[in-house]
């Protein structure tokens, strides 16, 4: 697969997250939540845009990257 590194940065990115977040009490993320998805969902088309470049660029990866 072509840009292997960043695809293991990216992953290692999320299981730190993952982690972070289960040790997180609930409360916390909660409070978090309330005040990052109202501004999340005023760009909602900008997100939805990054995402579908994101997964294409992640496909191309895979594709091209094959050999």
């Amino acid at each position: 697969m072509r840009f292997l590194g960043v695809f293991v940065v990216l992953g290692w990115v999320l299981i730190v997250t993952s982690v972070a977040l289960f040790a997180v009490p609930w409360t916390w993320h909660r409070r978090f939540a309330e005040r990052s998805v109202p501004q999340a969902v005023r760009h909602l088309k900008l997100l939805g845009v990054a995402s579908l470049i994101f997964g294409g660029f992640i496909l191309l990866a895979k594709f091209r990257g094959a050999a």
